[in-house]
């Protein structure tokens, strides 16, 4: 996980400093490197005479289904941080947290443990820290407590 997020940041970066180039470019980059690497992932750990969701038209069907979603998707978020301020787009991706929690509780019934809730408390704690902070900031509010920041003159 932690190695995940410090490749997304590097890349969500990359992508701001890329926005001279054609969002559809990168998506394609990207999804043609992705595809290459799973594939190959796929083919020398899948059991042999397996082929999954191949085999079921349904499932073909919504594994296509989600690769059409899922460019549609990243061209969005790569025009996104091409041209916005990445820590800024960057909260958006939030939301799959509320999206998750919602999903979970209403479609399949799903109780949430302390360590649940501790570990959703810790991904969306620094983000909502980071914005209250920087919109205090912004509105000429006098810093927090303990705080170094000083205050400015009259």
């Amino acid at each position: 996980g932690i190695l995940s997020a410090m490749c997304t940041a590097v890349v969500m970066l990359g992508l701001n400093r890329l926005s001279d180039v054609e969002p559809r470019t990168i998506v394609l980059h990207f999804s043609m490197v992705s595809t290459g690497i799973m594939g190959a992932v796929y083919f020398l750990a899948a059991p042999k005479g397996s082929i999954g969701a191949f085999a079921d038209h349904r499932g073909l069907a919504m594994l296509m289904a989600m690769g059409v979603l899922g460019t549609v998707g990243q061209i969005a978020l790569t025009k996104a941080f091409a041209s916005g301020d990445p820590s800024k787009v960057s909260v958006v991706g939030l939301s799959e947290l509320i999206f998750g929690v919602v999903y979970d509780r209403v479609l399949w019934h799903r109780q949430f443990g302390v360590l649940t809730l501790a570990g959703i408390t810790l991904v969306a704690a620094p983000t909502a820290w980071l914005l209250a902070t920087s919109r205090r900031a912004r509105s000429g509010s006098p810093p927090p407590l303990g705080s170094s920041v000083p205050a400015k003159a009259p």
